[in-house]
Formats: C-alpha cells, structure tokens, sequence
C-alpha cells in the first residue's frame, strides 16, 4: 500500500521538482498539500502550486490520461510569515515569482487557486494550512500520514499550538532543514528553512521529546550534509526547451532556467542539487525498507539519531542546527571536568532547559540513485537519455 503523505511547501524550483516525483510515484498518496511562505511570499506560493498542477493536467491531458481516476489532493493556504522573525525571501535564487519569472514570461501559462476551484487535479480546502493538516491526520487513521515539510516549517508549528495530541498521529515529519556538519547555504551556520522560521524549527523538532508521550512525533530530518551527491544535470533544462519534449519537461524547463544558470555563474558548475527531492526520496525509501528507518542503510542512507537544537535568536547564527559534539562527556566541558575530578562538569544552559529532542538525522544518501530514478518517472526518460 502506498504511504499517504501531506506535502507542506513553499514552491521553488526544488520544491516543484520534489512534489511531481512525489506525484508520479505509486509508493505515495498525496492526500493535502499546504500552503506557506518562504521561498517567495504566501500568494506567489499558491500561484506557483497551482500553475505546477496545471502543467501536470496538460501532461496528462497529452498522454490521454482520464483524470476521473485521479484521487485530488487538498490544496490549503497557510501561514504568511514566521513566528518571531521578520520573513525574508529567496528570490535571488529562485527567480522574482519563485519560479524563474515564469509568470512574466510564460503568463499564458499562470493560474492561482480561487475557492471553490474545479480544477481536475486538486480541490481547494476553506481551513488554513495549519487546520488542513490537523483536518488531515483526525480524518486518516493514527499513524498513517506522513507530513513531508520541504520549505518553513511554520504550518507545523501552529498545528502544534492548535492541538498536540492530533499532531502526534502523524507518522512522522521528514523535513528538509539545518546544516548540522557542514556550512549553510544563507549564513555560514545556517539552511534557509530553518532561518526563515527558526522558532517554529526548534517547536517542531521539540515534539520528538514532548513531556506527554501521547504528543511526541518521529521526525526525519533531511539537512544540506548529503546533498553533494544530489546532483541534477543541467542537460535536464537543454532536454526540455526541446518543442518534441513532454510538457512537464518543457515547464520544468522554464522555471529552473534561472536557477541553474545562477549556480553555473557562481560555481561553474553544470550540476545543481534539487534539494527538496531528497525528502520525496526518503519517503519512497521508507515504503521500500518496510516503514523501518535502519533498513534504509540498505538504500544508501547513513540516518543518526541526533538532540539536535534551533538557534531562534542569534544575531550571527539564526536558524543554526546544534548538536553536543564534546566528546564522551555529553552536557560537559570534558577538560575542565577532568581538572577539577568530577564525573561531569555541569551545564544546565543544555542539560536542564527544555529544548531536547531526538532526531533521526540523515548524513549520507545515494544521490545518484535519487537522481536517476526521479528524472525517470518525472520527465519519462533515462537520465543517459537527456
């Protein structure tokens, strides 16, 4: 049986390529999508998701698919700005829209989710993002739904704040987030989700740990380490301005221009990682491993359970992943507890405030295998084949 997921997205270019695998991938059911800001603000948000849905239609439309056979999705708009901190987009890198400017260039092409919306491929929900999600996992049976959070995370944390315990019915969250051993991609200490909303990061990864037991939530947590084996080819974008090539492809095409070209500019690179495709990876992996985190060793993953902390407040290091790296000693500075003979040196700024979690961290992952097997399904071709 496929694993029903809810997508919680912020629609970049990434992102856009994540939900279609997630979308052509029998291992899934996309049952909800909601709505946040991120990458650009709320309302370029639900115009992206809804102009990626519409190109999907005029994909299938192209293959004759019969869409009464399509189990639509629940669109729902969520929140439009942090917790505690002022929003700041990346259109620097995804283009003005989020989407490479395909609004202006291609506006034939726009569409934006209205209610009620008839659109064959997804119905329109009135609750927000947050109540979506909790509507979601009251209305599925405990423990079947997994929430897959690909831009900020600030829909989770409200749904949190609404009402824990129906939270905690999730199966788990698998979040795209954090640099835990490595540098970040906006800040040297820090990844862009967990900097545009790094409250509702700390709220979220603090449910793995919640006082009730009846409120704790398994959560994933997919940073940038293993993501330089996550390498798209840009021939993917030569492959789709092709007029003979599918109409997903041509789309992608479009949307992803502007990116790859950026990393190209500044890299010189002709690969770049669609990192939020790494989350859907995970997702199907886990329907392969038999919903068991250790069987996924055998897929190519390296997953550490980790007490993983959120700065939420940093001047330099807003949205930094933390872990205790003092060796032997956890909680303790291990020289100067063996200075002054005791057992552990005492440090209630980590030990005794609350804030623990435990995470299960992914640090290595087969990239190549990622690559091919999404570009297979997504764009119908193989990867040698672009």
């Amino acid at each position: 049986m496929p694993s029903t997921v809810i997508i919680d997205t912020d629609p970049g270019v990434d992102d856009a390529f994540a939900i279609l695998y997630a979308l052509a991938s029998p291992e899934l059911r996309v049952c909800a999508f909601t709505l946040v800001h991120g990458n650009s603000p709320l309302q370029c948000s639900t115009r992206n998701l809804a102009t990626l849905l519409d190109a999907l239609h005029r994909q299938h439309q192209s293959e004759g698919f019969d869409s009464t056979n399509w189990e639509r999705p629940v669109v729902a708009i969520g929140a439009n700005e942090p917790l505690n901190v002022v929003r700041e987009g990346a259109e620097f890198f995804h283009g003005p829209d989020g989407f490479g400017g395909v609004h202006a260039s291609h506006a034939a092409w726009t569409r934006d989710i209205t209610r009620p919306a008839g659109h064959p491929l997804y119905t329109v929900s009135a609750r927000d993002g947050a109540d979506e999600i909790l509507h979601q996992l009251r209305k599925e049976p405990a423990n079947t739904v997994t929430i897959l959070a690909i831009g900020p995370v600030t829909n989770l944390a409200l749904a949190i704040e609404r009402d824990a315990r129906t939270f905690a019915r999730a199966r788990r969250v698998i979040s795209m987030g954090g640099a835990v051993r490595i540098p970040g991609n906006v800040t040297p200490t820090s990844e862009f989700n967990f900097w545009g909303d790094p409250l509702a990061a700390q709220l979220v990864l603090e449910r793995t740990l919640a006082k009730d037991p009846e409120e704790r939530v398994e959560v994933v947590l997919v940073p940038l380490d293993p993501l330089e084996t996550l390498r798209f080819p840009r021939k993917m974008i030569d492959f789709g301005a092709s007029e003979s090539s599918i109409p997903i492809a041509q789309f992608f095409s479009v949307i992803a221009r502007h990116t790859f070209d950026l990393v190209h500019r500044f890299t010189g690179s002709a690969f770049m990682p669609l990192i939020d495709v790494a989350v859907t990876q995970m997702a199907i992996d886990l329907v392969r491993a038999n919903d068991k985190l250790e069987n996924c060793k055998e897929l190519g993953w390296e997953i550490v359970a980790e007490d993983i902390r959120v700065e939420s407040q940093g001047s330099w290091t807003r949205g930094m992943t933390i872990v205790d790296r003092r060796a032997e000693l956890k909680g303790a500075a291990k020289a100067t507890a063996e200075h002054i003979k005791v057992e552990k040196y005492p440090d209630p700024q980590w030990t005794e405030k609350t804030g623990a979690t435990h995470v299960h961290v992914c640090y290595k992952m087969d990239g190549d295998r990622c690559v091919r097997e999404s570009i297979e399904r997504v764009y119908k071709v193989s990867v040698d084949g672009l």
